[in-house]
Parts: structure tokens; C-alpha cells; sequence
């Protein structure tokens, strides 16, 4: 079973007024984790085009400090089951968040 995935074309659709107004629901699944290093929320890991995004913020300020002009895609793990290779170890649940290039801005 895999993560939950928004492309693009359907943040745009949605024009959310912050990121994680596209977690609908998704945001009360995400479980409370036992590991301290995730933060005050406990509650996941926040990635940026891949990278941890290790913060003593809470990752859902950060998410939504992140304009959704500016993100190409986002994803969201709800389980261990589900979490993908760079996010295991590191907690039970992730948002993966993959910001627009450069170049998408530029056309090239």
C-alpha cells in the first residue's frame, strides 16, 4: 500500500490557501510516533526534495510556511508499511514536499 501523491496539475486545481489544507483529513491519520528526534509534533519527518528537514519547529508551520505556487509535488505516508527507503528509521510516518525548479519557472 502506498502514500497518498499530489502532482502539480491537481495542487493547482485545488489552489489550497496553505499546503496542508491538501491533507484533508490526511493530517489526523498521521500517528503519534515514538521517537524523539521528530520534533515537537511527534508526529512525522517533513522532507524537502528529498532531504530531512530536521527543525525543533513543528514540520505542519513549516509546510505551510512553503508557498504551494512554488511545490511540484507533495507526498504523504501515513504508516511504516507505506514509508519509502529514505524515511525509514527516522519515524512512522513522512511528507515528502518537491519543489517546482528553476527551470519549470524559466520554460526550459
Amino acid at each position: 500500500m502506498g502514500g497518498q501523491f499530489f502532482t502539480r496539475g491537481q495542487i493547482e486545481r485545488r489552489a489550497p490557501a496553505k499546503l496542508s489544507d491538501l491533507l484533508e483529513g490526511q493530517a489526523a491519520r498521521l500517528p503519534q510516533c515514538r521517537n524523539a528526534a521528530l520534533g515537537p509534533s511527534g508526529t512525522y519527518q517533513l522532507f524537502i526534495d528529498g532531504l530531512s528537514y530536521g527543525t525543533h519547529e513543528d514540520p505542519m508551520e513549516v509546510l505551510d510556511a512553503i508557498p504551494w505556487t512554488e511545490v511540484e509535488g507533495l507526498e504523504i505516508y501515513t504508516s511504516v508499511s507505506q514509508l519509502p527507503v529514505e524515511a525509514m528509521g527516522n519515524g512512522c510516518a513522512a511528507i515528502f514536499v518537491w519543489m517546482r525548479s528553476v527551470d519549470a519557472d524559466s520554460g526550459r
